[in-house]
């Protein structure tokens, strides 16, 4: 949604639906005990009674469902009442994802749902304004927002949006999250790391303390190292805008289970990396091109670990958008490989699932339906390119898992097209293995995660809309 907004210029509105939860009906009797204070009171034989919920309540397991439920059932009522006006329709992609479309060019508005917060996209014209007011009105006349619903959107679910002056590029960056770590685990004056992990190094649990006695001093060690904690807290950053830290956090996560003392200089080598970088934000730019792209990599079975998960490979992926990164994971490959060439091929057979998924995203937000290129998957094995191509018997690929054999499907259906990209120029080589600094800092750039620089200063927050 950001994305495509940053390339069409669209206008990007945030709001926030106050006490949300309470306006959805329970799904279930829900009851509470009488709160400390409140005077207790008893039923004709004696027995404590409590009160039962007419209406959701914040606390509730399933609160953030039945809230979802209540603001798809008012979006199809808007339909209903304005049958002549844009209609709104749920993404078949994406539930939490709405787009309100109408007869002329720019009356649409796309929104995305987080629990009780929504950010909204929608040209930049008097017809897409007036569609977005209409919107708006209406959804106050029934629901009590936080703030007027025509607030530029500078922060949303923890992430922090800031434009420049003429709205061509926005950076995404999260320093309440980033300043929080530093500051939770003593890391703010910390000595500084130019790489989140080590070279060449690669963490196991062969370093985790052994069992018995001849592990009680690394267990001893880690008993006051917040260690799981830090893992999650830096999952969280990883996965929102820092494609860099990505690998690093995962591969301390496998060894969550029985940490040891190098497994905790590791998350200290990515805290302090950390602090280096924490004024680096993921910036998406107006005059990106490209398309829907992918980078798909494996870091064929690396020899570590136990006979648990020894030999099996890891799977990094990139997805862009216009060079805007949008999707990148790593993972370690539920299956083993044999060679190099199956190891690329299960990385290339995920990869093409997420690509797909973008690119059909992509679609439905693209205001021309006639004009759709193909996404490309780069691909860094040749022979994983030509097993996907081409489907033969071939005794070395009669094992290779049925699931794996997306790839071959989606490149015959011409769902994407693959592409070969040399090894040393493949970004998604970032997310499989632990590299240099120099090749890191090539791979971390790429898609513009860059620190602020002097020019980054005309980055303003823009007036909220007339309405």
């Amino acid at each position: 949604l950001l994305s495509n907004a940053v390339t069409s210029k669209y206008c990007v509105k945030s709001f926030d639906a106050e006490q949300a939860f309470c306006n959805a009906l329970p799904e279930f009797d829900t009851y509470l005990s009488i709160p400390p204070g409140r005077p207790m009171k008893r039923d004709d034989e004696g027995n404590p009674m409590g009160y039962k919920l007419h209406r959701q309540t914040y606390g509730v397991p399933n609160g953030p469902r039945r809230w979802h439920i209540c603001m798809h059932n008012w979006l199809m009522r808007y339909n209903d009442a304005n049958p002549n006006k844009p209609q709104w329709v749920q993404s078949i992609l994406e539930p939490c994802m709405y787009h309100l479309r109408g007869a002329q060019h720019d009356e649409r508005v796309d929104i995305c749902v987080f629990v009780d917060d929504v950010i909204a996209a929608f040209p930049d014209t008097d017809d897409g304004k007036r569609t977005y007011s209409d919107f708006v009105e209406a959804f106050k006349r029934d629901y009590k927002l936080q703030d007027d619903g025509y607030t530029d959107c500078t922060e949303f679910t923890g992430m922090n949006l800031e434009w420049n002056a003429d709205r061509t590029t926005l950076r995404i960056d999260q320093p309440g999250s980033v300043h929080g770590i530093l500051d939770r685990y003593n890391f703010s004056d910390s000595k500084p790391s130019f790489i989140p992990a080590i070279s060449k190094h690669l963490v196991s649990d062969l370093d985790s303390p052994a069992e018995g006695p001849e592990g009680d001093e690394d267990r001893k060690f880690m008993a006051d190292k917040p260690y799981r904690q830090a893992c999650g807290d830096l999952i969280w950053i990883s996965r929102v805008h820092r494609y860099d830290l990505i690998y690093a956090v995962n591969a301390c996560t496998r060894v969550a289970h029985n940490p040891g003392p190098k497994h905790w200089e590791a998350i200290c080598k990515i805290l302090r990396y950390l602090n280096h970088t924490k004024d680096y934000a993921l910036e998406y730019r107006a005059d990106g091109t490209g398309g829907v792209k992918g980078y798909s990599d494996s870091d064929w079975a690396p020899n570590y670990g136990t006979y648990y998960d020894n030999y099996r490979s890891t799977s990094g992926e990139i997805i862009t958008v216009n060079d805007h990164a949008v999707l990148w994971k790593s993972k370690r490959q539920q299956l083993v490989a044999q060679n190099s060439c199956e190891a690329e091929y299960y990385s290339a057979a995920d990869a093409s699932k997420d690509l797909i998924f973008v690119d059909r995203i992509m679609q439905s937000l693209s205001n021309n339906k006639q004009k759709h290129d193909v996404p490309t998957l780069y691909v860094d094995n040749q022979s994983a390119i030509h097993t996907a191509q081409n489907a033969q018997d071939n005794e070395k690929q009669r094992h290779i898992d049925m699931r794996a054999h997306v790839l071959r499907d989606n490149v015959s259906r011409k769902e994407i097209s693959l592409c070969f990209i040399p090894g040393v120029d493949n970004p998604a080589d970032n997310q499989t293995k632990p590299l240099g600094d120099t090749k890191f800092r090539q791979f971390r750039d790429r898609h513009h995660l860059v620190a602020r620089t002097d020019k980054d200063n005309t980055h303003v927050r823009a007036q909220p809309m007339y309405h």
